[in-house]
């Protein structure tokens, strides 16, 4: 029975070239009451290899003899562990010494969480990824896509079990999107430290990459998904619009005005019910319906001065009309079309 505070679920397959250095992360953690839960999903290139070489008492390794897939071996981990607390990690990342020392003291320091992330750095980089700190943002940013770097997590392991949660077999690619999505609607409360403590590896194997487009479509999907399960009357006839907000993909002034009064519905109701904080998801409409709003600009700017190209050059409007007139009629376009 492995009863430490933290179980660390650390699944891989064909993970070679960056396991060894992924694995020693944990093991140079400063917080050492932990298990590191290691599940070969069927690797057959040299990743066991180099888990034998490893001498480790907290290790704790299961091979599986064919490859079963991400989700399906996340939840069987799930299911193994017997800790208070269960941290996620990737084969090809790294723990910053710290890391689990600062988790585990924040998640004691805030009983009221359930799920947490850090932020982290891209590897050979400068660049940082941040996400919302606080329950109230990351609840309103999951609207449109993930609010927790997935190998940054710690879950509070009696609060999964108490709302059943598991990765769902059919959030393909976007399996953690759909966890958070899944566990803010049961009630749970997520957050982030304002710390990196964990660096990222980009490389053309990993899934955001190589499966690029698929991930997308699932991401689009739970988009749509969580919305329902706050907006659903509002939003039952009225998808397409919703995604066309989420996604910018407003082609028509048309469309861009029914999608400012769904926006404006969207308000109304949450006042009403308070589904989120008023002031954060009325700031994030604005900003989704401002990229909208930038679009149908530069659309309705290109197919003008096509028009004005046209026109101008159109022997009868260069022969009727002044110089004054020309100019008049440029400005007067180009002023409709932006204000």
């Amino acid at each position: 029975m492995h009863s430490e505070k933290v179980t660390v679920l650390l699944p891989f397959y064909n993970a070679g070239p960056y396991l060894k250095e992924a694995v020693q992360s944990i093991i140079n953690q400063t917080f050492t009451d932990y298990t590191l839960l290691l599940i070969n999903d069927g690797s057959t290139d040299k990743s066991e290899d180099i888990i034998k070489e490893l001498n480790d008492a907290r290790i704790w390794y299961i091979k599986h003899d064919t490859n079963v897939g991400l989700i399906t071996t996340l939840n069987q981990a799930l299911s193994l562990a017997q800790s208070k607390y269960i941290v996620r990690m990737d084969a090809d990342d790294i723990s910053a010494p710290e890391r689990l020392e600062k988790q585990v003291l924040f998640m004691e320091s805030n009983p009221d969480i359930d799920i947490s992330g850090t932020w982290f750095s891209e590897i050979n980089t400068t660049k940082v990824i941040s996400h919302p700190v606080t329950n109230e943002e990351c609840k309103v940013k999951l609207l449109k896509n993930t609010t927790l770097g997935h190998p940054t997590v710690i879950l509070r392991r009696e609060s999964i079990i108490q709302k059943n949660l598991s990765y769902d077999e059919r959030a393909l690619y976007a399996e953690d999107y759909k966890f958070w999505a899944d566990a803010t609607v049961s009630g749970l409360k997520i957050a982030n430290i304002p710390q990196v403590l964990l660096h990222y590896r980009i490389h053309p194997e990993q899934i955001s990459t190589a499966k690029a487009m698929q991930q997308s479509k699932t991401i689009q999907n739970i988009n749509l998904w969580y919305g329902q399960q706050f907006f659903n009357d509002l939003l039952k006839n009225k998808l397409n619009l919703y995604a066309q907000l989420l996604n910018s993909s407003i082609n028509n002034f048309k469309s861009f005005i029914e999608v400012k009064q769904l926006v404006n519905q969207l308000k109304t109701e949450n006042r009403s019910k308070s589904y989120f904080d008023i002031a954060i998801f009325e700031n994030f409409m604005d900003n989704l319906l401002r990229t909208a709003s930038m679009r149908i600009y530069i659309l309705c700017l290109d197919c003008n001065l096509k028009i004005l190209w046209r026109s101008f050059f159109d022997k009868h409007f260069y022969e009727s009309t002044s110089m004054f007139q020309k100019a008049k009629f440029i400005f007067k376009s180009i002023y409709k079309t932006l204000f």
